[in-house]
């Protein structure tokens, strides 16, 4: 990854990932959340840049969230699409295969830690598809999913399919009047 670099008012200094991971990765999308800039990276899971008071990247501690095979309590790929921070500090997470929620304030890798996401052919309230190209806030504990073959709704812990055509939403926005 790289190169990327932040400023100490003065000078620009690369931030170096070496040594994180043993292949390459490449920057997908990006949220600024209340205190990280969080980074989903096709390859490397999810990144967190802290954020000082201003709003600067700063040096230390760079977040790592990332797949590990054996532990449910992990994201589900390492291949994330995008990303989003809600206003209680959870952290959403699309991949190919899911939307995945991680809770920071419980240590990754614990129970509860990750919850995952992903469709059930048998379930109309499951998510229209698991690949997720978008998270886009609504309201508060409210966003709109544009998957892989559906446009879903995820509202007060439960998605509601919207729109499935079966074919690829890679974007949303919302016009003047307030319609997506």
């Amino acid at each position: 990854i790289g190169p990327l670099h932040l400023s100490d008012s003065i000078n620009l200094q690369p931030i170096s990932f070496e040594g994180q991971y043993d292949r390459p990765s490449y920057f997908i999308s990006s949220w600024r959340g209340k205190n990280s800039l969080w980074i989903a990276t096709y390859g490397r899971g999810v990144i967190g840049l802290p954020l000082d008071e201003t709003g600067m990247i700063r040096q230390r501690p760079v977040t790592y969230y990332s797949n590990s095979p054996k532990n449910p309590n992990s994201i589900a790929h390492n291949a994330t699409l995008s990303i989003y921070e809600d206003s209680t500090g959870n952290i959403w997470v699309g991949t190919f295969v899911g939307l995945n929620k991680i809770v920071p304030s419980i240590p990754y890798g614990d129970d509860g830690s990750v919850t995952r996401y992903s469709h059930n052919p048998g379930d109309s309230n499951s998510l229209g598809s698991n690949g997720i190209h978008l998270i886009y806030p609504e309201i508060d504990n409210a966003f709109w999913l544009a998957t892989f073959g559906s446009v879903d709704l995820f509202a007060n812990g439960k998605i509601e399919r919207v729109f499935k055509k079966g074919e690829r939403v890679r974007a949303l926005t919302k016009a003047k009047d307030g319609t997506l």
